[in-house]
């Protein structure tokens, strides 16, 4: 008897973390940051003490005279975990909510209610049933986690041959740059999914071409033409800028997660790197914007320029609890929209920077979610019929060109504190449309992914000396241009890449 309360109580308590383990499967386990897995548990770990608190407190004050306290709690804990599949069983009942948005809530809340009662009155006769049941089901959902965990979070080290073929473009002789702490400040704004303006021009996205590169000239930027990204996911596109070399190639090891790479791989001051390297040999202060995507968190390494920590929490969570019944209580929080964040910071650039700092300022646009009206205001609720491809390029064109106008702006403000800082402003990676539209206006979809907007402002002295032609050896550029001329460009290479659903991913291939 006494094995079997301590098992009730086990399964109990393991029964809210299941759902941690569900969730943490072979799509969201190698794109998950390991700081985000731990604010899941402790979200759950309080779940479960509330669930433990209620029952005992309902249980004394109500049923001590009608049920064990096991088994009460076995039965919440059980409760407590079918509500982490509310969103899923209001789908059998999708057709009432067309007829009224609230029926179907309604519905399911009473078979959740039902079921409870029926297992309250049913306690004694179901028990040991449940145990037995739950203890397979638990194993097994345990067993396949620990599968995904070894395979997605335990990663065997390279071979020293595959370190060798790799060495010279994925490292960065850090003995070649000198420190000065009277080196520029560099500035790297990532417009995520920034296509290039021949692209742009072609599918009716701006005017004219020319005209978009008289005016960056008359704003001191520098537009190069045929500049291409050697990766196109921002994971590795922007490990790729800040490292000054190539993460991953062809050659490398498959890889099961994305640890060793943006934002992961800033995240984790534990395990030393090209950037952090570059960071300490120079002295430089770095600063990051993050966003929806890639939250900041200040590291020994990183200042944080927005800082928002109950919204960062509450976001980092929002997901996991997705379709359960308590993403109701999150969305009782007031919404707050970080994407704008970088716009706001870009429009009303009020930086007071001194010399030898880098910032990074990730700016989720033109690429969805989109914010911007015809007229540049920024909506934070603007309806887009995802189903329409049309409507969509009209939305990423307003993006573009509101962006065209900021970043026109903006280098006049940097200007303004001091004409010798350097600017680069790039996609991360190119953008397409639907098959028919690229088509229409004949453009490769794969090679417009390759193809992101670049243009940049440095020194005079710096403006003779050949820009890079790709993300890779901006970087590079940027520490010529403060003097170290013994640095020499990467040469420029594609690598087609893979998402976390596709067989291929783990593996990149080099395009021509």
């Amino acid at each position: 008897m006494i094995t079997q309360n301590k098992l009730s109580i086990l399964i109990s308590i393991l029964l809210f973390f299941i759902p941690v383990a569900t969730f943490l499967n072979e799509i969201n386990l190698p794109q998950i940051l390991n700081i985000d897995i731990y604010v899941i548990i402790l979200s759950q770990i309080f779940l479960l003490l509330i669930t433990f608190l209620i029952s005992l407190f309902i249980r004394k004050i109500l049923l001590n005279n009608f049920i064990s306290f096991r088994s009460f709690f076995l039965i919440n804990s059980i409760f407590i975990y079918l509500l982490f599949y509310f969103k899923n069983a209001k789908y059998f009942f999708y057709s009432l909510h067309e007829k009224n948005f609230l029926i179907d809530d309604i519905l399911v809340i009473f078979i959740y209610i039902f079921f409870y009662y029926i297992s309250l009155k049913l306690e004694k006769k179901l028990f040991n049933f449940l145990l037995r049941f739950l203890s397979i089901y638990i194993i097994l959902q345990l067993s396949l986690f620990s599968y995904n965990f070894y395979n997605f979070k335990i990663s065997p080290k390279e071979s020293k041959n595959s370190q060798k073929n790799i060495e010279k473009l994925s490292s960065l002789n850090i003995d070649l740059i000198k420190q000065d702490s009277k080196e520029p400040a560099i500035f790297f704004i990532v417009l995520d999914g920034m296509m290039n303006l021949e692209y742009a021009e072609k599918l009716g996205i701006i005017v004219s071409k020319k005209k978009v590169i008289d005016k960056l000239k008359n704003n001191n930027l520098i537009y190069k033409n045929n500049f291409f990204t050697n990766y196109n996911v921002t994971y590795l596109s922007v490990a790729s800028l800040l490292q000054g070399s190539y993460p991953v190639i062809e050659t490398s090891k498959k890889y099961n997660n994305r640890d060793n790479f943006f934002p992961a791989f800033i995240l984790n001051q534990r395990k030393d790197n090209n950037f952090f390297k570059i960071l300490r040999k120079t002295n430089k202060k770095f600063y990051w914007l993050g966003s929806q995507w890639a939250y900041c968190q200040n590291n020994n390494y990183i200042k944080c320029v927005n800082s928002k920590g109950v919204y960062k929490f509450i976001s980092k969570i929002k997901l996991f609890y997705y379709d359960s019944v308590f993403i109701h209580l999150f969305n009782l929080y007031p919404n707050y929209n970080s994407s704008s964040d970088s716009i706001n910071f870009l429009i009303n650039f009020e930086k007071k920077f001194n010399d030898n700092e880098i910032y990074l300022i990730h700016v989720l646009s033109p690429h969805p979610p989109y914010f911007f009206d015809n007229k540049c205001n920024i909506q934070n609720n603007l309806q887009v019929d995802n189903n329409s491809e049309s409507h969509a390029m009209v939305h990423y064109s307003n993006a573009y060109n509101c962006l065209l106008d900021i970043i026109s702006k903006l280098t006049g403000k940097i200007d303004d504190i001091s004409k010798n800082n350097m600017v680069f402003i790039l996609g991360d990676h190119g953008w397409s449309f639907g098959n028919k539209i690229m088509k229409k206006n004949n453009i490769d979809p794969e090679e417009s992914r390759f193809s992101p907007f670049f243009s940049y402002k440095v020194p005079s002295q710096c403006e003779n000396i050949n820009s890079p032609k790709s993300i890779v050896n901006i970087l590079r550029f940027a520490l010529i241009c403060a003097g170290n001329k013994d640095l020499s460009y990467l040469q420029d290479i594609k690598f087609k890449t893979f998402y976390e659903h596709e067989p291929n991913f783990g593996k990149v291939f080099k395009r021509d």
